[in-house]
């Protein structure tokens, strides 16, 4: 059996002068006391759903319910009542539902994350070894493109962004280019302002008659994942945009065997994030 209902509790009082009392005619102070009503289910708040109050008169202590208030004394009562707050305790219930259903998802994406079972793109890995290899410092004899990406945002983007952190990877093969960058402060950069990275990387791609006819897939690392991508096909950006966009730079997936499911330990699963 469900036990639900509606209760009150005291929020707070608010003085006021200057009306007479109904009952003695005292022109005194009046004490107002204001209620908080809700509804409860096992006694347990869940959620507010009005005020209420009653008046004393502080000579005669005579109380007034909020019906019989005279004309001044309702608008004095509703002037002063906004400063009586509803306490969060009265939304217990809603907070306690919430609470349990984040749980439920946390717990969810916990035990997913530690093994999960899907189908693997055999490129994914590919992608995850060139994240590995990406560097703050690439050399001009070990990644000559990177080498020259890292000048030219060294010179463009503020200090603020910490340029100096970024990191670098780039690689061709079979007529086209990957470029990847980790951008720690990435998610600080406005959305409409993190594809001028893109342009500027393009623009100096465009300078560069051997890369004319070239296929660029360029990916920008957040502090956690990819947020922003361009391919031969399209631009995307969001707080998390999929791997998956940079996939094609290896090649179809058929080129790499058969896909099989397979457990994924968490451990790899934090690695390809």
């Amino acid at each position: 059996m469900i036990i639900f209902g509606t209760r009150s509790s005291t929020l707070g009082t608010i003085a006021i002068k200057g009306t007479p009392c109904s009952h003695c005619g005292d022109n005194g102070s009046k004490r107002i006391t204001v209620f908080g009503k809700y509804f409860h289910v096992f006694w347990i708040p869940t959620f507010p759903f009005g005020k209420s109050s009653v008046m004393e008169c502080t000579h005669c202590l005579k109380t007034i319910a909020q019906r019989d208030y005279t004309t001044e004394q309702r608008i004095q009562y509703q002037n002063a009542k906004g400063s009586i707050k509803t306490p969060i305790w009265h939304w217990a219930g809603l907070l306690l539902i919430a609470a349990l259903i984040a749980f439920s998802i946390i717990a969810g994406t916990f035990a997913s994350a530690s093994t999960t079972t899907k189908e693997t793109d055999p490129r994914a890995q590919l992608l995850t070894a060139d994240m590995n290899k990406l560097a703050t410092h690439p050399t001009l004899q070990s990644d000559s493109i990177s080498y020259a990406i890292k000048q030219m945002i060294d010179n463009k983007i503020v200090s603020e962004m910490k340029p100096e952190e970024f990191k670098y990877f780039s690689h061709i093969q079979d007529n086209k280019l990957i470029l990847l960058i980790k951008i720690r402060k990435l998610k600080k950069v406005d959305k409409e302002y993190r594809p001028e990275f893109i342009e500027m990387i393009e623009e100096y791609f465009d300078s560069k008659p051997s890369l004319d006819t070239i296929e660029t897939y360029i990916g920008l690392h957040g502090k956690y994942n990819m947020m922003v991508i361009k391919n031969p096909t399209a631009l995307y950006n969001s707080r998390f945009v999929s791997d998956r966009h940079l996939y094609d730079f290896y090649g179809d997936k058929s080129l790499y065997g058969t896909t099989e499911k397979e457990s994924i330990p968490s451990d790899t699963i934090k690695a390809i994030e």
